[in-house]
């Protein structure tokens, strides 16, 4: 929904609407207040994140733009970026990242995405283009946030940043034995036996954890259209399994001739006093 590439000028729209801030516990307390505002134009949305700074300038920070031409059937985000060169403009990044990473979250999980930055100086070598599935715009957002949080701890007048981790998540096989999720060896020697049937309805996937151990009291959500759904924890070993049961408590057999369809995967995070470990999807 930019006006022009590089502009940072709150964009024009038929529908300005001031919108009251997500619930979210991935805020930095005692950065600057990020106001929301919510844009209508020629049938394209936007969600913009603004700061009105000491001067008494409202900056836009950050849009999250269901983009033209966006159908329900296909739906697909930009994420926009305006980087701001101030110290202080740079603790308003940071909080406006904060807020971006909830509200992509928060969006359709199967849509498409891309995140870029704008305004001047923006550095397109350190924050390069991105686009593709959401948990990958999730990391980029992830990212941005880390690289300003080293600058403003560097600066030396920054608050208490807790570190964001991420994680990436792997479909992982579902075959599920009498005793439980079963690992891949165990899966083939069952197969090589017969002694397990594939089936269409267990879901399982595995956690990376790149920085920090597994957390306790995770968990794992999966869905499927047309109204499928289970969740499960996440064990020790990063593995969550469960079968899918159908939310109207159709019979199996009344999906039997519908084409196949992907499943999400939703891990839910953990906030810890010593780290965030990130909320992701995974579409598979």
């Amino acid at each position: 929904m930019s006006d022009a590439p590089g502009d940072c000028s709150m964009p024009a729209g038929e529908s300005v609407v001031s919108q009251p801030r997500l619930r979210s516990a991935l805020r930095t307390p005692g950065l600057p207040t990020i106001g929301t505002v919510a844009l209508l134009r020629r049938g394209d949305s936007a969600t913009v994140l603004t700061w009105t700074d000491p001067a008494g300038n409202t900056v836009k920070l950050l849009a999250v733009i269901g983009s033209a031409g966006s159908s329900p059937a296909s739906p697909s985000y930009q994420v926009q970026w305006c980087a701001q060169q101030t110290p202080l403009g740079r603790l308003a990044s940071i909080a406006a990242l904060e807020e971006a990473y909830a509200m992509v979250f928060q969006l359709p999980a199967m849509a498409a995405y891309s995140l870029h930055v704008e305004g001047a100086g923006a550095d397109p070598a350190k924050a390069p283009t991105v686009v593709g599935s959401q948990a990958k715009v999730l990391q980029g957002i992830a990212a941005w946030r880390g690289a300003l949080v080293s600058r403003a701890q560097a600066e030396g007048h920054a608050p208490p940043f807790r570190p964001w981790c991420s994680v990436v998540l792997q479909a992982a096989d579902a075959t599920v034995g009498n005793e439980g999720f079963a690992g891949p060896q165990g899966v083939a020697v069952r197969r090589l036996m017969q002694q397990v049937t594939p089936d269409p309805h267990a879901v399982a996937v595995t956690v990376l954890y790149e920085a920090v151990p597994p957390p306790e009291g995770v968990s794992m959500s999966f869905s499927r259209e047309p109204h499928h759904a289970c969740s499960a924890p996440v064990d020790r070993q990063g593995r969550a399994a469960c079968q899918l049961y159908d939310q109207h408590g159709h019979d199996n057999a009344a999906h039997a001739n519908q084409p196949p369809a992907r499943t999400v995967a939703t891990f839910s995070g953990a906030v810890r006093p010593e780290a965030v470990i990130l909320p992701t999807t995974l579409v598979y």
